[in-house]
């Protein structure tokens, strides 16, 4: 067990080691070029410039989620040099200009400060630990698409889903103790964030009017396979809403 732990834990570290490009795609994000001509892309790629001067860095790659209409964005990658930054639609459309700013220089504040590295390493611990329960939800996901079309004969579905729960079951302890993992060390990174954001953009009503706009609204979510490997990212992930966004209203 020990073995396979650490095995994935490998697989996975190696496989971030590439870059934010690798998360951002696995969620489904677009890269925007830089000569786009649409205007609030064109917003988003000068505010990330634009705090990328403030930050004293290089200008990271933008991703945008077209398919999420809620308010989010995170920051992935090993250093300032492969880093991306990841936004969703709805952020674009429902944040003023201030507040898009102030979100984008939150993740610069994961660049910056290192955080991008430690979420890398959080991302393959997390994935070791949980990497049972997925197999098993995995075999579960395989056995009820195969089954379709398949006499009771020569259909394997019982005996595949049996052994799908009970790997679930036996990494529901994993799963539950990479969330506490998450929950720990996100919490105080957040907050370092909003402290450092102020510092590049000079306006933290901003950031707090963004987060009341957040807490307004009905939040979906991501609906991809990697989102929950990658909830601790967000800037508002659905898993860490009461740790990380809501409380941060109070701050101001």
């Amino acid at each position: 067990m020990v073995a396979i732990i650490l095995s994935a834990v490998g697989y996975k570290y190696h496989q971030l080691k590439q870059g934010g490009a690798v998360i951002a795609t696995q969620l489904g994000a677009e890269l925007v070029p830089p000569n786009t001509y649409h205007p609030l892309e064109k917003q988003l790629i000068n505010i990330v410039e634009e705090i990328a001067i403030a930050a004293h860095t290089t200008v990271p790659h933008v991703y945008l989620l077209k398919h999420h209409s809620n308010i989010n964005a995170f920051a992935a990658g090993n250093n300032s040099k492969d880093a991306i930054i990841g936004i969703t639609r709805g952020a674009l459309e429902k944040l003023t200009r201030d507040e898009l700013q102030a979100v984008v220089a939150h993740e610069f504040s994961h660049i910056v400060n290192g955080d991008i590295r430690l979420n890398n390493r959080l991302t393959a611990c997390i994935f070791g630990i949980s990497f049972i329960g997925l197999i098993g939800e995995g075999l579960i996901n395989h056995a009820l698409h195969n089954s379709k079309g398949l006499t009771s004969k020569n259909n394997p579905f019982g005996f595949t889903v049996l052994i799908g729960l009970f790997l679930v079951i036996y990494g529901l302890i994993g799963t539950l103790l990479a969330d506490m993992i998450k929950a720990t060390i996100c919490r105080q990174r957040e907050y370092l964030a909003d402290a450092t954001a102020t510092q590049f953009n000079r306006n933290p009503h901003a950031l707090a009017s963004a987060l009341q706009v957040i807490a307004g609204l009905k939040t979906n979510k991501i609906k991809r396979h990697y989102q929950h490997q990658y909830s601790h990212l967000f800037f508002t992930s659905t898993s860490l809403l009461g740790l990380i966004g809501f409380p941060l209203t109070h701050l101001y």
